[in-house]
Parts: C-alpha cells; sequence; structure tokens
C-alpha cells in the first residue's frame, strides 16, 4: 500500500508543468524605410534627364578642321610651305607625304611639307564648348593677308618639275551640335596653282548654315516641369493617405 502512494506522487510530480523562462532582445527594430511610389520615381527619373539634357544644350560638341589637297602628277616631287594652324591640332596624311616642321618667314610661320604626287593633309580637333549656340570658331592659319574679297594667304613652291602644274586647295570646315541645333560652316580657306617661288592665293568664302531644332532651352524646362509637378503630387497623395 505504501509502495502503492509513493508511486502516485512519484507520477503527479513528473508530470507536473515545467515553467519556462523566455528573454527579450531590448534592441527597437527600425521601421522601414517608405517605398516611393511610381508616380514618384517617374518624377525622380525626369528631373535626372532634366539635368543631362542641361548638360547637352549649355555644353555643345564642336569640331574645327584644317584640310589641305594637292593634286599633282605621280611623277611630281614637290615641297611647299603653307599656312599652319595657330593652335596645336591632331595631325593626319593621306599619299605620299610628310609634314617635316615650321618654317619661319616674313609672312609668319608656315609649314614645311614634302611629297610625290597627290596628297592629302588634315588637321582636326573636337572640344565641347560652353553656352555656345552660335556659329562655331574656324581654324585660325597663319600667312593670311587681308580679308575676303581681297584677302590672300602666303605659299611657296619648290618641285622637281618646274612647268608641271600642280594645285593646292585647303578649306576650314567646322561644326557644332547641342540639343537645340546644330551648325555647320565651310569656312573660308584658300585654292591656287602655284608657281615656283612665292606665291599669293586667294581667300574662299566661307559661309554657314545653322538648324535649330528647338527652341533654346526647351527640352530641359520641359523634362524640369513635368518632373517636379509630379513630384508635387506624389508628395500630396502620400500626405492624404498617412
Amino acid at each position: 500500500m505504501a509502495d502503492r502512494d509513493r508511486a502516485g506522487k512519484e507520477t503527479v510530480e513528473t508530470e507536473r508543468p515545467r515553467k519556462v523562462y523566455r528573454t527579450t532582445n531590448s534592441c527597437e527594430i527600425a521601421e522601414p524605410l517608405p517605398k516611393l511610389s511610381a508616380l514618384a520615381w517617374t518624377s525622380v527619373v525626369l528631373l535626372l534627364l532634366g539635368g543631362v539634357a542641361t548638360f547637352g544644350t549649355v555644353f555643345p560638341s564642336t569640331e574645327a578642321t584644317y584640310n589641305v589637297n594637292v593634286d599633282a602628277a605621280d611623277t611630281l616631287s614637290w615641297t611647299v610651305w603653307i599656312p599652319q594652324p595657330e593652335e596645336s591640332m591632331p595631325l593626319t596624311t593621306q599619299g605620299s607625304v610628310a609634314v617635316i616642321g615650321t618654317v619661319v618667314t616674313a609672312d609668319g610661320p608656315l609649314l614645311n611639307v614634302t611629297g610625290n604626287g597627290n596628297a592629302h593633309i588634315r588637321y582636326s580637333t573636337a572640344r565641347i564648348a560652353f553656352a555656345t549656340n552660335g556659329p562655331p570658331s574656324t581654324v585660325h592659319l597663319t600667312g593670311r593677308q587681308g580679308s575676303w574679297p581681297n584677302g590672300t594667304y602666303r605659299v611657296w613652291r619648290q618641285s622637281s618639275d618646274r612647268a608641271a602644274n600642280m594645285s593646292i586647295v585647303a578649306n576650314l570646315p567646322s561644326s557644332a551640335a547641342n540639343l537645340d541645333g546644330s551648325w555647320q560652316c565651310g569656312g573660308s580657306g584658300f585654292f591656287g596653282y602655284p608657281e615656283e617661288g612665292w606665291n599669293s592665293m586667294r581667300v574662299m568664302f566661307g559661309d554657314c548654315v545653322g538648324l535649330v531644332t528647338f527652341p533654346p532651352g526647351t527640352i530641359p524646362a520641359t523634362l524640369f516641369v513635368l518632373g517636379t509637378s509630379l513630384a508635387a503630387v506624389a508628395s500630396l497623395r502620400r500626405v492624404a493617405r498617412s
């Protein structure tokens, strides 16, 4: 009987529920940042595009070139001194030709060029300008005397055949373009048939053609207005929901 009572007490004690102790973390969890609506994201994109459009409007890309073409018989060896750019520019050539350097003359420094037959010389530079909405500047050359229509460029020639025909054509094209429009200019180069020794070649007529795509500042202003308006609407909707 005593064993039965003791067994019953042991059963009750083992089935008694246990106390569970739990610990809580005292650190507070930060609330997630509010998500932007599609309208707000659209306003952000429009404002960013407005900034890009402003750069493309205020800083146009420009290019200025000095092209010289020499037309002569393949059997003719020649050396000419021709006007050179007043600023340093990258040079490329085609044909049997070499630009040796600069010759200092009474008419200013001139390029010392030697070759055989036909040849092409090209100086070109590209850059980003600032707040230029008009025609781009062309390459300025040395050896010029006067202006169009009576201006001339000084050129000197020496060749293997004094009686051989030879022509030199030089032009000064330039261009500029931004989001509002573009310009294409011919520049005032020179043309002539140089003989042995010193020659004065006439300055050619130069003109420019401009194409206006949009009134100045229209694209960035439109993007900024739309982006600001959508941002204001998105802000009002967010306030109304809160």
